[in-house]
């Protein structure tokens, strides 16, 4: 199966919102919904898109055998990697009704704490997603980190 029928499958599930873009860089979502689309302008997520097109790793692949590590401390746990999962909230509203933000919450704080990173929650207008989200980061040992924003 190749990404393109991924997505073909994803844009007949995913909600009138999101368009299941072979780049999510907020353009086709733009002012249509929070987040890849974002809010007031609805530009934040193409300038964000772009500008991370312009950071390089410039690897010096020329060195003795050495053991590296990526873990980093993070709010005084270690991390594996420095790459925490980002919040996503009213996913319901915003990915259609074959899904759920307390369902989403805890695939990726399973995921953060199977694979030592951090996840954020998302929230919604619903305080019972908060709720279910400080619930579920308590089942994960605590990996993870509840987002609500200033409503």
């Amino acid at each position: 199966m190749s990404y393109s029928d991924i997505a073909a499958m994803a844009r007949d599930r995913i909600g009138k919102y999101c368009k299941a873009c072979p780049v999510c860089d907020g353009r086709a979502c733009s002012n249509q919904m929070p987040g890849p689309g974002a809010k007031g302008t609805g530009t934040v997520a193409a300038e964000n898109y772009r500008a991370w097109q312009r950071i390089r790793i410039n690897m010096d692949t020329i060195h003795s055998p050495q053991d590296v590590s990526c873990s980093a401390q993070i709010l005084g746990r270690e991390i594996s990697v420095p790459v925490m999962i980002a919040p996503v909230g009213d996913v319901g509203r915003h990915y259609g009704p074959d899904y759920d933000t307390g369902s989403y919450n805890r695939c990726i704080l399973k995921a953060a704490a199977d694979f030592g990173t951090i996840a954020w929650t998302g929230d919604g207008t619903d305080e019972s997603i908060v709720e279910d989200a400080c619930e579920a980061i308590k089942e994960n040992g605590g990996v993870g980190i509840p987002t609500i924003k200033p409503w």
